[in-house]
């Protein structure tokens, strides 16, 4: 991967210093001119973060940097070519390794900010991200290879030092205020927390894989087969308030994935309006779920799922209120890999998610204050995740019992002198509401505990 990154950067270094003198060509319309009239970004991010668990337990620190680097020519006869890259070193940090004495497991925050498949890694941390040609034709657009990803389900979960890419051809079409409709088909992952690419097989197993349904622990990872991932999407406007959008994913041979959603905002009057959301999603297996041997499989053969999800909010000039509701059917676990990203249920808080449960009821209320461009902006949110007994692996494969989350941000953004610098502070309490059978191991980097985290990233 090091000899990857050494050309990114002989490229970058090429083409920014043949930027300082594009003001002296004369043709303005040559594949040379493309490339001098190029675009370079970058970003430095230092991100602290601190696990505080439940009395004896063992606790985690660990404080990363990041360096990324983009480029990206202008246009030539519709074509631009993008290239991008990042080092990431673990500057100061415990042993993220050391398993607690208790519980028997280690770190599960921390460790994401550098590479889960090499945890003792601290300074050769080394990625290709970005490295696609993107075709432009009046409201088309195709881009192909390595490329950023934001979707429902794929997306770039940019809550470490590094975001997801995925690798394969992505078609769009329409404009903002229309419809748009998006087709990509993908056959190569780089989730965020490792260094590497893999393909879409291969990026089941790479995070924690939890129990499968018998108890025992899932040995899915390296053994799931399918070719890739094909997403289609349907988006659009109703109205100025009305947005709804359609998405599915399906995974050959593993699963597959349908997302309704609509969001609708009333006409402001005194000074407010009022919000509302609904998501529909059903999951289905396909296939043997992934390998014929069933325990090796991601997700059981026959097996599927619904889920709603709501909120409802009074939204002012500078502060938000909305209560948020999610359940998930007790048919079945709802599964996707963490690898992948997030979940968009509206119930959603950062350090925890809701994938791997079946029969839960999730209850969050938030409070917002600031625009989204203001320069302090706070975040306040509590919900109530009542979830399966934490030892049925049926519904529960990670083994987590309720639990109520408190999340309290601050989120600043600089001006001035600091131009293109972002503060970001976060610090997450989880209750426990469970019963925990006597296994610290529910309890371990899961509730009862806190997570710290102090972020600031400053792109240029």
């Amino acid at each position: 991967m090091r000899k990857y990154l050494l050309l990114f950067f002989s490229i970058f270094s090429v083409l920014f210093s043949q930027q300082v003198s594009a003001g002296n060509t004369s043709d303005s319309t040559g594949l040379r001119s493309a490339f001098l009239r190029g675009k370079t970004e970058g970003s430095l991010r230092s991100f602290y973060m601190q696990t505080i668990n439940h009395q004896q337990l063992r606790d985690y620190y660990a404080l990363g940097t990041a360096i990324a680097l983009r480029y990206e020519t202008s246009s030539f006869k519709g074509f631009q070519l993008k290239i991008g890259g990042s080092y990431s070193y673990n500057l100061l940090s415990n042993d993220l390794t050391l398993a607690d004495p208790i519980s028997r497991t280690s770190s599960r925050y921390e460790v994401g900010l550098f590479d889960l498949d090499n945890p003792k890694t601290r300074t050769d941390l080394a990625r290709l991200e970005e490295l696609n040609l993107r075709y432009q034709l009046g409201s088309w657009s195709l881009t192909w290879g390595m490329q950023k990803v934001q979707t429902p389900f794929l997306n770039a979960q940019d809550g470490r030092l590094r975001p997801n890419f995925a690798d394969g051809v992505w078609l769009r079409y329409g404009k903002a205020e229309r419809i748009q409709v998006e087709a990509a088909w993908l056959y190569r992952m780089a989730p965020r927390s490792t260094t590497q690419w893999y393909t879409t097989g291969r990026s089941f197993g790479i995070y924690p894989s939890g129990l499968n349904i018998h108890g025992k622990p899932s040995a899915y990872r390296y053994a799931v087969k399918t070719d890739g991932l094909l997403l289609l999407a349907v988006k659009g406007n109703a109205s100025r308030r009305l947005r709804w959008q359609l998405w599915d994913y399906y995974v050959p041979n593993v699963f597959h994935i349908l997302l309704g959603q609509a969001d609708y905002r009333t006409r402001k009057a005194a000074g407010k309006n009022y919000g509302f959301g609904a998501q529909l999603t059903r999951q289905d297996a396909v296939g043997d779920g992934g390998n014929a041997d069933s325990s090796k499989a991601y997700i059981e053969t026959g097996s599927g799922t619904w889920i709603l999800s709501g909120k409802a909010g009074i939204l002012r000039d500078q502060w938000q209120v909305w209560i948020n509701y999610t359940r998930i059917a007790a048919e079945s676990r709802f599964l996707l890999p963490r690898e992948w990203g997030r979940d968009p249920f509206y119930t959603f808080l950062p350090r925890e998610r809701n994938e791997g449960l079946g029969d839960v009821h999730a209850l969050m209320a938030q409070w917002n204050y600031g625009k989204e461009q203001a320069t302090n902006r706070f975040f306040v949110a509590a919900g109530y995740y009542l979830l399966p007994d934490a030892n049925d692996a049926t519904l529960n494969k990670y083994g987590m019992p309720s639990y109520v989350q408190v999340n309290l941000e601050y989120r600043r953004h600089f001006s001035g002198t600091f131009e293109g610098l972002d503060l970001q502070a976060l610090v997450v309490h989880k209750f426990n509401q469970g019963e925990l059978f006597g296994k610290e191991a529910y309890r371990f980097n899961k509730t009862d505990m806190s997570n710290l985290n102090l972020v600031l990233t400053y792109s240029f």
